[in-house]
């Protein structure tokens, strides 16, 4: 669900809960089971349930919730416990290979800023390998029995790909295995090399001795990133927010230094800005000056209106037209080509077909939907 869906209800028992506030149950008109799906939507069932457990009284709040919250929490814990044990062999298995991948996301994000295992849910594990090592690191996926999602290298769609396998337990491990940091964000992926962020990297003892995350300032560059590359396409999530959060308040006097050298030569300022200023509406965090003033500045000269419901063409448009710029014309006509004519096995895969008689239909929609997003629009625009 969309944050913009969210009951009113629900976001001023967030927001009340992270001002230290004592939220009330509401009255009126406001459904038990609206709530939980609004925060097991958001990826804050757990959490919420972490700060309800600091309040000394809950007036009002029905029992079933409570109940509920305890439970989802629980169950996260649980599963945390068997994915860190999955990381770990997937770890060794690429140690064994002369692999050091970085952690990076919400595994890591998990381990290293979160109070306890379990807080931030995810739904994978994302690693980062050098891209001249993406095929030992295949080897390594397939030695623990992982299958890719689909065999295709889509060059100019994707820096990535995703690895299943359904462990003992019955839980379904997903890990992203990276070589490109973003998939639609080539500068920045250009400059977040393997290479670059291992030279700053910080340990991660949870997941081993020679275990490495992303340094806490290009975590936070890249949080506010992956949130903006996602904000026009799907809308936001408070779970995100939470992230830049919890970053944002813990970066050392180096890593403020650091990030704000690297958000202004990368020009995201003001899309950093713009993500602190989401983010204090909602958790009214505690960023440092430097961060604080990149926040007023992206307010005053970009307004814009809250947690607003997302436009998926024009983000669209703005990814291609921003992937477009500093690329020669071979480069470009390669970009193009490859979006509008991926390879088959990406596109059963991205539409969810096995048949291979479907395929120049589906080459055609997707045709279709391209031309719709740029020519139609400028139609309209008329």
């Amino acid at each position: 669900m969309r944050l913009d869906l969210v009951h009113p209800a629900t976001g001023e028992i967030v927001r009340r809960l992270w001002r230290r506030q004592m939220p009330g149950w509401p009255q009126q008109g406001f459904a038990q089971e609206g709530f939980l799906h609004d925060l097991e939507s958001q990826g804050m069932s757990a959490l919420v349930w972490y700060q309800l457990n600091q309040q000394q009284s809950l007036p009002g709040w029905p029992a079933t919730v409570l109940h509920s919250l305890r439970e989802y929490a629980l169950r996260e814990v649980a599963v945390e416990i068997l994915w860190e044990e999955e990381t770990l062999l997937v770890l060794k298995a690429m140690e064994e290979n002369g692999i050091q991948p970085l952690l990076f996301k919400g595994a890591a994000l998990s381990q290293a800023i979160y109070p306890q295992p379990g807080l931030r849910p995810r739904c994978d594990t994302d690693l980062l390998v050098p891209e001249a090592a993406r095929e030992e690191a295949q080897l390594a996926m397939r030695s623990l029995g992982y299958q890719p999602l689909y065999e295709a290298s889509v060059e100019h769609i994707s820096g990535q790909m995703t690895w299943v396998k359904r462990g003992n337990s019955g839980v379904e491990y997903s890990h992203d295995l990276h070589w490109r940091i973003r998939n639609n964000h080539r500068h920045f992926s250009n400059l977040f090399s393997h290479e670059y962020l291992q030279a700053h990297a910080k340990p991660l003892p949870r997941f081993g001795n020679d275990a490495r995350m992303l340094n806490l300032a290009d975590a936070l560059l890249l949080a506010c990133v992956h949130r903006a590359g996602h904000l026009a396409h799907s809308g936001d999530r408070l779970i995100w927010l939470h992230d830049i959060h919890l970053l944002g308040e813990g970066l050392c006097e180096e890593d403020i230094e650091r990030f704000c050298q690297t958000a202004r030569k990368l020009d995201l300022e003001d899309l950093c800005g713009e993500a602190f200023a989401a983010t204090s509406r909602w958790f009214a965090t505690r960023f440092p000056p430097a961060l604080a003033l990149m926040r007023d500045q992206a307010a005053s000269t970009n307004p814009q209106s809250h947690d607003s419901a997302p436009d998926r063409a024009a983000g669209i448009r703005t990814t291609v037209q921003r992937e477009l710029r500093g690329m020669s014309w071979d480069e470009r006509i390669k970009y193009l080509f490859q979006n509008v004519f991926p390879p088959p096995g990406y596109m059963k895969w991205r539409y969810g077909k096995n048949n291979s008689l479907l395929l120049p239909w589906l080459y055609f929609k997707r045709l279709l939907q391209g031309m719709h997003l740029f020519i139609g629009k400028q139609a309209d625009g008329k």
